[in-house]
């Protein structure tokens, strides 16, 4: 898709226009992305949209009524039908659902005084047509029956014609099944990529499910913001109708979180103000979303949110108005929404906000039971008092705790706002990333680049705390300068020089590197090998266990500075007997699947020490920062850096893994296109993480 490339704006800490006095995020309010010369406008999909379902509406219309058994006299008056206004849709929805007597939903036993929801459990039967269409009577004698039809992919012709704008969609892959669609990539004559919902003309036979499309359509439509999944146009043919939006190449949060199993306080923070920012704007056009959940929340080429399916939203009339349809997805529905009168506004959608914060944070439902009814008997006593735990083995901050409790509350008018939830000391936290990476789908980055939050470069609590992060500044800004002024040279080092490596290679302690490595940080942390013989797990709540021999231990807790114990393997300390357990675990792993370097280094009799004190996952590379100094790029593309002694040595190990050593200049002087490229890579990385410092 053609877009206009622009800076991912990190939101900035600074005086709030919202809040007078007060320090706070603030969400950029910067244009949509939209693909050059492609219909957009509200109003072109809007009469779109009233062509379609007025047709529609007289291909499902029924025959003239019979007054008599068998064969007679028709009368004149057929059935009127209500137009297609969105401010109508919620009132039919809910009149159909209590007449579909047929519907599974009537064999749930509910507790008292909730509606069963209308829509999201997508079983509902419709009754059968009065005279089919002959695309039904197709679908009746495949094998669908009375249930809602949702279009096969046979029947998702390959190529898609949008007549009334002249483009051309080609079918690509299948992204995903809902209800009542399909959703797959497509490709317009031109080249670029939409994603095409696809919506089955045999599903629209009833009314409430014309109205309830075309109400998505228009509110869809309407939205043009940098957090909404962008809505381009909407046409049909004989079988299908055909939404075409905005293409969102890394999926959803709920792919990300089965990968992964809970994302880190940084990465939820970054997530949460960009979900805020969206839902500011809906709820200044009066719309309601009513079906925010992970899998409703997209990611885009850039790891950022997009938020969809407007299939459930609702337009209020004025600030007071309130909707009264029980709809969405059990494990996310607001009380208001399950109880009582079932008024509900925007405060619904930010209860939906809590439950995926805390579903983030936690990787499970806050009111997660296997049974619908249950789940909603938890939220009912959540009034009362918390239903819903954090695990004490976790490691939820107490502001992300407080947080939770605060948009997580029964009372719809107890409920934090947008702009409260902006100020609250979650949002405020210091450790706010600048963009996450596209690591972060499979894994756990660390999003403060080469810092621990304890190393915050603007505390001056302690000469010794300053002394400690000025030299890890200063490695990084001899490093890159290193590699800055070499770079720039490299036309004159290249006649000059000849690309000749250091043979042989003498191994000390100072270029030891790391030899391998296993990432398990979803749930404990990260598992290494140093090249000298030392072995270590630095673990998720920054503590590192570390051995040489399997007999004598350093248990480091990272901090400014680090804070270094040593044990035998006679007496280690209870507290650590699990973590030396874990160790021996990752050990063994590693012995049997991964392999080490050749290095022809002979191993020394007793440990240097040498530790990873930290680590970062870039777009194209992790990052490993050792206590010896030596800064170490291991590209996704196999090719490995070791810069020692600040910048002036490196290894290079190439995509052969063959390892070889050099002076910076002589590596320059080799003219390898691939070296070249990944020294520059490096010293970009390095110059942003000053820039950011």
């Amino acid at each position: 898709m053609n877009r206009q490339r622009q800076n991912v704006n990190r939101p900035q800490v600074q005086p709030s226009s919202n809040v007078v006095g007060s320090v706070g995020v603030t969400i950029p309010r910067d244009p949509p992305l939209r693909p050059a010369n492609h219909p957009a406008s509200s109003t072109a999909t809007s009469a779109s949209a009233a062509a379609i379902f007025k047709k529609l509406d007289r291909e499902n219309r029924p025959p003239l009524a019979d007054n008599h058994t068998g064969a007679g006299t028709a009368t004149t008056n057929t059935i009127q039908r209500l137009p297609l206004r969105q401010s109508n849709r919620n009132k039919h929805t809910v009149s159909n659902s209590k007449n579909n007597n047929n519907s599974p939903l009537d064999r749930l036993t509910t507790p008292n005084a909730i509606k069963k929801p209308t829509t999201n459990i997508r079983a509902t039967q419709s009754p059968k047509p009065l005279q089919p269409q002959p695309h039904q009577l197709q679908r009746k004698r495949a094998g669908h029956g009375n249930r809602i039809p949702v279009v096969t992919d046979e029947e998702v012709p390959v190529t898609m014609v949008d007549k009334d704008h002249g483009v051309t969609y080609t079918k690509l892959q299948l992204l995903g099944e809902g209800g009542f669609a399909r959703c797959y990539q497509v490709r317009d004559q031109d080249g670029n990529l939409y994603a095409a919902k696809i919506v089955a003309k045999a599903s629209l036979e009833q009314q409430r499910h014309r109205i309830k499309l075309h109400g998505e359509i228009i509110t869809h439509g309407s939205m043009k913001h940098q957090r909404i999944v962008q809505f381009f146009s909407c046409f049909e043919d004989d079988n299908n109708v055909y939404l075409i939006m905005e293409l969102c190449e890394n999926k959803t949060l709920i792919e990300m979180l089965k990968a992964r199993r809970h994302l880190t306080e940084p990465e939820t923070r970054y997530y949460l103000v960009q979900l805020l920012d969206a839902c500011r704007y809906m709820h200044e056009k009066m719309v309601v979303h009513r079906d925010i959940k992970l899998s409703n929340i997209f990611l885009d080429h850039k790891m950022n949110i997009k938020l969809g399916d407007f299939g459930l939203s609702a337009m209020l009339e004025t600030p007071e108005d309130r909707k009264r349809t029980v709809c969405g997805t059990p494990n996310y529905m607001a009380p208001e929404i399950l109880f009582g009168n079932h008024r509900h506004n925007q405060k619904a959608d930010i209860w939906a906000l809590g439950v995926v914060l805390y579903t983030l944070l936690t990787g499970s439902h806050p009111f997660q039971m296997e049974d619908h009814n249950e789940i909603y008997r938890k939220i009912r006593a959540n009034s009362k008092k918390p239903t819903y735990v954090f695990s004490e083995q976790g490691s939820t901050s107490s502001e992300a705790k407080d947080l939770v409790s605060k948009m997580l509350v029964n009372d719809p008018d107890e409920r934090l706002s947008i702009s409260d939830i902006l100020q609250h000391p979650f949002i405020q936290h210091q450790e706010l990333p600048t963009r996450i990476p596209h690591s972060a789908l499979q894994g756990r980055p660390t999003l403060q680049f080469l810092r621990t939050s304890s190393e915050d470069p603007a505390s001056s609590s302690s000469q010794l705390n300053s002394q400690h992060a000025s030299s890890d500044k200063k490695l990084i800004v001899t490093l890159a300068s290193a590699l800055t002024k070499a770079l720039l040279n490299k036309d004159s080092i290249m006649a000059r020089r000849k690309g000749t490596p250091i043979e042989p290679i003498v191994w000390t302690k100072h270029n030891a590197f790391l030899s391998r490595w296993v990432d398990f940080t979803s749930k404990y942390g990260l598992g290494y090998s140093i090249s000298d013989g030392e072995m270590g797990v630095l673990f998720n709540d920054s503590t590192t266990l570390s051995t040489f021999d399997e007999i004598t231990y350093r248990y480091i807790a990272h901090g400014s500075p680090p804070i270094i114990q040593e044990f035998q393997h006679t007496d280690i300390p209870t507290h650590l007997r699990k973590k030396q357990y874990l160790m021996t675990n990752f050990k063994e792993y590693m012995d049997e699947k991964l392999a080490c370097l050749a290095t022809n280094r002979v191993p020394g009799d007793t440990s240097n020490g040498i530790y990873l004190s930290k680590y970062v996952v870039t777009e194209e590379a992790v990052v490993f920062r050792l206590s010896n100094n030596i800064l170490q790029f291991n590209f996704f593309s196999r090719p490995k850096l070791m810069f020692m002694e600040y910048g002036t040595k490196i290894i290079y190990v190439d995509q052969s893994r063959k390892l070889k050593m050099y002076e910076l200049t002589e590596a320059i002087a080799t003219g390898d296109r691939e070296l070249l490229y990944l020294l520059t890579y490096a010293k970009d990385t390095l110059q942003a993480q000053i820039q950011d410092s």
